[in-house]
């Protein structure tokens, strides 16, 4: 029976359906820092050595006789990863490219097993049945969530942010399930048909009340897309086409439902949340005065420029939150320090910036050639059912497409997966075109291919496995850490960073290095040498953070050393000019070397409040100062 299992891949189904379904997408804590980020890496790569080596051992006993024989898709994948690996290489601190590189080995082995795994159409539909049934239960979270104010699950920014702790990756994550929850709504009958239209109203209900833009924009752009590719395709058959596949009936059923829920979700809409509609929300992305339009392009433009800087390698995976303060923060909310930006908003120019102009390219073709591949497959004699499955997946492809261009979705695993997923797929359909391999000496070449890549799938995912749990245990305790730097708990603070292995992970998920912590702990307990040498560490590690150029810059202005710390506050303004913190010490300093008028010059180049007690405080003593300057000469 075992035998017979392994032998039909019903392990690897399995597995693969329960995982990627049922357990990623509900798996998060309150323990950590993000709830979802630590633990969800953690989890893929658990699952993925499970799979890898049930596979290994289907390779081994010889029962396939092929692993993927529409290898297209294998080039693009290998150079994408190989650039992402070289942009590592002039980088300070190999291990902020570490998850990123393990998220790529993710993306490219859930690509591969799903190709290979879910290689017939009946294997499809399980995944399919599986995918509308996780789908109600994933938007259910977001009704209750929504409707019934239920709080339970840690999340961040908002509403409702189901198990994504955050809004907008909610609703993007909830698209991602439309490829299938419409293929078995054009596909499936009785039961599954009433199911998948019941899944189909209560996701796109939360993509609604969610009022994400860019989610917004890819349902429209990606309809377009698809509906003209059709009509190019079949040109003025396309109703006798519809009429062949016996769609008639389900496409209006559907449209219907479509109408029912932009209808509740409007009316939601207008009772919960009526200080913006659904015209305003839509719209906004198009209005170049909105604040968060002005500061992605202020963003991109930035970071465009750090391109131009790193054209070849980029400045490396994982660093472009390390170098994108170095280019200036003027124009955003991060001006005033308060909050420290991790990506572009934009996963392309992420990728651009981070690998350079090979790797982006490299990227962009994966996507080329998936489309390329599905719309080649329509186009060639196959099962009407297989057809209609690959045109949503065209779908869920081009609306990922826009979504990654508004926001980070490349950042989370449950977006990779779902993205690997469905160009899996779409290599999937497009190799029911080839002929399984009958020729013995190919077999057994294709045997080592498959036995091999398993094997060091399953070596790659026992390292990131076991880097995995570090990157949970290590969130568990800078969540702790945090906590008590809010409350001002400093021994306490102390005892936790030394938990923290500060070798891989140096830095918190805002990009502060947890010696600037230390730094902070151990100045409030007026262990000053200590402070300096944590500061410096933390300089180190990430020199453009301007909490830590101002503390560092403090230290030396303590220790005497004026000019090192002029040069590091001068540094800490350029980069957020209204960071008030850097300004008044600097003006402190030209003031107690009795330079008034520097002093004056400094605390005026911003502006400031001026109800701020501090600012009152130093503005009055300067200008005392300057009085008693002038009677004196």
């Amino acid at each position: 029976m075992i035998e017979s299992i392994i032998k039909n891949n019903n392990a690897a189904k399995s597995i693969f359906v329960i995982g990627i379904l049922f357990i990623i997408p509900f798996l998060f804590t309150d323990k950590t820092a993000d709830p979802v980020l630590s633990i969800r890496f953690f989890g893929i790569s658990i699952i993925l050595l499970i799979l890898s080596i049930f596979l290994c051992i289907y390779f081994q006993k010889n029962y396939g006789d092929y692993f993927i024989s529409q290898k297209s898709i294998l080039y693009p994948l290998i150079l994408y990863f190989l650039f992402a690996i070289l942009s590592l290489v002039n980088c300070n601190n190999l291990f902020y490219g570490v998850d990123e590189i393990f998220k790529i080995v993710i993306f490219i082995t859930v690509i591969l097993f799903t190709a290979f795994i879910f290689n017939n159409q009946q294997a499809i539909y399980i995944f399919i049945r599986a995918a509308i049934i996780s789908s109600v239960l994933f938007s259910s979270v977001g009704i209750m969530q929504y409707y019934f104010n239920a709080i339970n699950i840690p999340g961040g920014w908002g509403w409702p942010y189901g198990t994504m702790s955050n809004g907008n990756l909610y609703s993007s994550a909830l698209f991602l399930f439309l490829p299938f929850i419409l293929s078995g709504a054009c596909l499936f009958e009785r039961k599954w048909f009433i199911v998948s239209k019941i899944a189909f109203f209560i996701t796109l209900l939360n993509i609604i009340l969610t009022q994400t833009r860019a989610v917004w924009l890819a349902l429209i752009l990606s309809s377009l897309f698809v509906i003209i590719t059709i009509s190019i395709i079949h040109g003025k058959n396309i109703i006798n086409k519809i009429h062949e596949l016996h769609l008639v009936r389900k496409i209006i059923f559907t449209s219907i439902v479509f109408l029912l829920t932009i209808l509740v979700g409007t009316i939601t809409i207008s009772i919960y949340n009526s200080s913006e509609t659904g015209n305003q929300t839509l719209f906004s992305i198009a209005n170049f005065s909105d604040t968060s339009v002005i500061e992605r392009f202020i963003q991109w433009k930035k970071s465009f420029q750090m391109f131009l800087d790193y054209p070849i390698f980029g400045v490396g995976l994982g660093h472009w939150k390390i170098f994108f303060p170095s280019y200036g923060l003027g124009g955003l909310i991060s001006e005033y320090g308060s909050r420290i930006f991790q990506r572009p908003h934009n996963d392309y120019i992420w990728i651009l910036t981070e690998t350079g102009i090979f790797g982006f390219l490299s990227y962009l073709m994966i996507f080329i050639c998936s489309l390329h591949n599905a719309i080649k497959t329509i186009i060639k004699p196959i099962k009407r059912e297989l057809k209609i499955i690959n045109v949503f997946l065209i779908f869920g492809l081009i609306g990922y497409m826009v979504i990654a261009f508004f926001s980070f979705p490349k950042e989370r695993i449950f977006h990779t997966v779902f993205l690997a997923v469905i160009i899996g797929l779409i290599f999937s359909i497009s190799q029911t075109r080839y002929k399984k391999i009958k020729n013995m000496a190919k077999n057994k070449v294709n045997k080592r291919i498959g036995t091999l890549f398993t094997s060091s799938v399953g070596a790659l995912m026992l390292f990131s496995t076991v880097y995995g749990y570090k990157y949970y245990i290590n969130d568990q305790h800078v969540l702790k850490l945090l906590a008590y730097h809010r409350n001002g708990s400093w021994v306490r603070l102390m005892v936790e960073s030394d938990k923290i292995d500060k070798r891989y992970f140096p830095l918190d998920d805002t990009s502060t290095p947890i010696d600037w912590y230390r730094g902070v702990a151990n100045y409030s307990l007026k262990k000053m040498d200590k402070a300096f040498a944590n500061f410096v560490s933390a300089f180190e590690h990430n020199p453009n953070h301007v909490h830590v150029l101002n503390n560092l810059a403090t230290l030396y202005q303590l220790n005497g050393i004026n000019d090192k710390a002029i040069e590091l506050f001068n540094r800490a303004i350029s980069i957020a000019p209204k960071f008030i913190d850097p300004v008044i010490n600097l003006s402190a300093i030209y003031y107690n070397k009795g330079d008034y008028e520097n002093s004056l010059k400094t605390i005026r180049q911003i502006d400031y409040d001026k109800n701020d007690p501090r600012l009152i405080f130093y503005l009055n003593r300067i200008d005392s100062m300057m009085s008693k300057h002038d009677k004196k000469y």
